[in-house]
């Protein structure tokens, strides 16, 4: 596929592409194809970097640097999707009719050559009209399938979560000077769901074409715990939003109802959290379960098998299918099932550590303003006080019960609130508030707000 139209649409940090896409129109349809970086041919079963990998499990991102699971030599030069370079890669070609149904599933071993690398936000200008480009065409299609892909599967229940990420501007010595909200763009939309086709499409297709019980991969996502499902629905009655929350269990359609019906409440970004809270943590397993939050009755992790081992594991099926030449059943089995548990438990250990990394920058740019004062929202609500999110760089503080005035206070658990004895005034999850920031502890990761008139 040396000759095809493919390019790369990434951060403009990126280091690494594992991804690139094509597509064409034809009588038929959109033929859309996902090129994904073919890791497979250089990290080879059980060799040393196959074993380093495996026990890695997943690449670990900070705003100042990546932990990789594979060495850089590979992750950002020789399976890298570079412009303008022969790379090996596996893709899936999909022909879908004009309503966007998959008619034919192409899944193979290529050499392709990116004809661009694009960023997000050159593909932006693109679709808005602010640049000009020799693929202006493909991207336009490109934009088109997105949103008709995102509409079909939103109908179906298909959950999307629009929750920022912050982004740092760092000073020399590593603490932000400025945290800022991301940015969802129309062009990570595009990537998005080419990716979610290409997943879903080799979860369906590969499966049918194994050897009669030969172990295959799937990202599962089960169903919300029902005690968790009921303290959302609480909350949900509680809040007073004016949704219809149905009782008992609820299907992926029931939260996409409610994440609609807040989009323009001042609730929004706290409904889209506890949802989220309210989820089950999707995993890899050999057993297909389907996927609850993504409404897909078949759905695997193909396409970053730079960064996440599953999907280079995807890899070696196929081109074990493609040259008709399988490990050994129980071999196969033993190894998948050992890759897998090591990858849920490197999974949530990545994202822990995203997570106190992303903590302990805010932490550090709350420590250079102390006394300042900024609006938040209140975040959740304790028995010894509530904490407020910041508008602007989502960085969380607790405000102490101790340190409210003018009243005696004490903690409502079945209305989500703290209320004043005497002359009622509530603190809500939810309620927009005015703090200011006294004191931070970064060793115990906490920072200390109290209200500010």
């Amino acid at each position: 596929l040396r000759n095809d139209i493919c390019f790369t649409i990434d951060p403009e940090e990126a280091k690494d592409f594992d991804d690139a896409v094509s597509i064409k129109i034809n009588k038929i349809g959109t033929e859309i194809g996902v090129h994904i970086a073919d890791v497979s041919h250089f990290v080879t079963p059980n060799s040393l970097i196959d074993k380093e990998a495996m026990i890695r499990g997943t690449s670990v991102y900070f705003a100042e640097g990546v932990v990789h699971m594979l060495p850089k030599e590979l992750s950002a030069d020789l399976c890298s999707i570079r412009p303008g370079v022969d790379r090996l890669a596996i893709s899936a070609i999909i022909q879908l009719n004009n309503d966007y149904k998959v008619l034919n599933v192409d899944i193979r071993p290529t050499v392709i050559n990116s004809k661009a690398r694009f960023t997000y936000q050159e593909v932006q200008n693109i679709i808005e009209g602010k640049n000009n480009h020799a693929f202006k065409a493909q991207i336009q299609h490109l934009k088109k399938l997105s949103i008709a892909l995102y509409k079909k599967r939103a109908k179906n229940g298909s959950l999307d979560f629009d929750i920022p990420e912050p982004i740092f501007d760092m000073n020399d010595k590593g603490i932000p000077h400025e945290i800022r909200p991301s940015e969802r763009l129309i062009s990570h939309r595009i990537v998005e769901e080419c990716m979610l086709l290409a997943n879903q499409v080799v979860a369906v297709e590969i499966p049918k074409n194994l050897p009669d019980k030969f172990t295959f991969l799937y990202r599962v996502h089960a169903k919300p715990d029902s005690l968790r499902v009921e303290r959302f629905r609480g909350l949900l009655k509680r809040l007073k939003l004016g949704v219809y929350v149905p009782e008992g269990d609820m299907a992926p359609s029931d939260f996409k109802k409610i994440l609609k019906h807040v989009e323009d409440s001042p609730y929004r970004s706290l409904i889209e959290n506890v949802t989220l809270r309210t989820m089950s943590k999707a995993e890899y397993a050999i057993k297909n379960n389907g996927h609850f939050g993504l409404a897909f009755k078949d759905y695997t992790h193909f396409t970053s098998p730079i960064r996440r081992y599953p999907d280079l594991l995807v890899h070696r099926i196929i081109k074990m299918l493609s040259s008709h030449s399988f490990e050994s059943k129980d071999d196969w089995k033993d190894k998948i099932e050992e890759a897998l548990k090591l990858s849920n438990e490197k999974e949530i250990e990545a994202l822990n550590a995203e997570r106190e990394y992303i903590k302990i920058k805010q932490l550090r740019w709350l420590a250079e303003r102390i006394n300042s004062v900024f609006e938040g929202v209140i975040s959740g609500v304790t028995n010894f006080g509530f904490f407020v999110g910041l508008k602007l760089s989502m960085a969380e503080g607790l405000v102490h019960m101790d340190t409210l005035e003018n009243d005696e206070f004490y903690y409502d658990e079945d209305q989500y609130c703290i209320k004043g004895r005497s002359f009622k005034e509530e603190f809500r999850l939810g309620d927009s508030v005015h703090i200011k920031i006294v004191s931070v502890q970064i060793e115990k990761q906490r920072a200390n707000f109290v209200l500010h008139d």
